[in-house]
């Protein structure tokens, strides 16, 4: 197989209980997701450039055209007509680190030109958050668009299970590295479907631009799918490991270029794939 140009990617390691829940951490859950709503309530208040500014970390990771690092593109924005475009979303799903300080939230989410004259946006974000000493902030924001508004007002939250899955059939890595490099690898010699199935949990949140949202290991891996090589060249890690994502650039077998997220969990000695967002034909 021709060998693709080497792809963007970061990966950094979280922490979370591999058993149930302690207060602390759905503390920490609770206020990171209370963050979220309130990004979304500034949002509506001061509109997207300026809110994104305020909640987005100076090298927060987002999806255009192609991936970028930074907020250079929201400053550039113009905030002529800062409420011209409604945008709404609420988390309804995710995770905390068992320190607290890092965490993942997604949910529907939906935009709309208050004046008529542009096609809206509708899909699922999937975000990132940090906390420092500024707060909680966000440092990865993808999102895939979906073929229905799902979004729904007042929808309720549910955290991502905690309890321990033993499954037989996980082929990744005893590393996150190892678990990552094996996605790429059965990506390129099979295909991202089978990749995807070969180290999903049961519970595997999916999303993939102009598809409905997945739930479910047993709904994704009904299908076969196309191959593309995936490859990263840089890596970060913490100390602690029980949880971490990865994001990308990658080709398929059709030569379209795109980005994903990966977000993999700690099950007993192996790394299951938690939450996946594929961003397609990107430049």
């Amino acid at each position: 197989m021709k060998k693709l140009p080497a792809i963007q990617l970061a990966l950094v390691m979280l922490a979370v209980a591999l058993m149930g829940a302690s207060p602390s951490t759905e503390s920490a859950l609770k206020t990171m997701a209370d963050s979220e709503r309130e990004f979304a309530q500034v949002c509506a208040q001061k509109g997207i450039r300026d809110s994104f500014l305020q909640y987005f970390r100076d090298d927060v990771v987002t999806f255009g055209n192609k991936l970028r690092v930074g907020t250079e593109h929201l400053k550039k924005r113009s905030n002529n007509d800062p409420l011209r475009y409604k945008l709404q979303w609420l988390p309804t799903y995710g995770d905390v680190s068992k320190s607290g300080d890092l965490g993942y939230l997604t949910g529907a989410s939906i935009l709309e030109d208050t004046k008529g004259e542009n096609e809206g946006w509708r899909g699922q974000y999937f975000s990132i958050w940090t906390k420092g000493a500024d707060g909680w902030k966000v440092a990865v924001d993808f999102g895939a668009t979906t073929p229905q508004a799902i979004f729904k007002p007042g929808a309720a939250f549910v955290r991502a299970p905690q309890k321990t899955v033993k499954l037989a059939s996980l082929k990744s890595g005893g590393s996150i590295e190892e678990a990552e490099q094996q996605f790429h690898s059965t990506a390129s010699d099979a295909s991202s479907q089978q990749a995807t199935c070969d180290a999903a949990a049961p519970y595997l949140h999916f999303y993939r631009d102009n598809e409905a949202p997945i739930e479910s290991r047993e709904a994704l891996c009904k299908n076969g799918g196309s191959g593309d090589k995936r490859d990263y060249k840089m890596l970060k890690q913490a100390s602690s490991g029980d949880l971490g994502y990865a994001y990308g650039e990658y080709q398929s077998a059709d030569q379209k270029a795109g980005a994903y997220l990966h977000v993999w969990k700690r099950s007993s000695d192996k790394w299951m794939l938690v939450a996946a967002v594929e961003k397609v034909n990107i430049e």
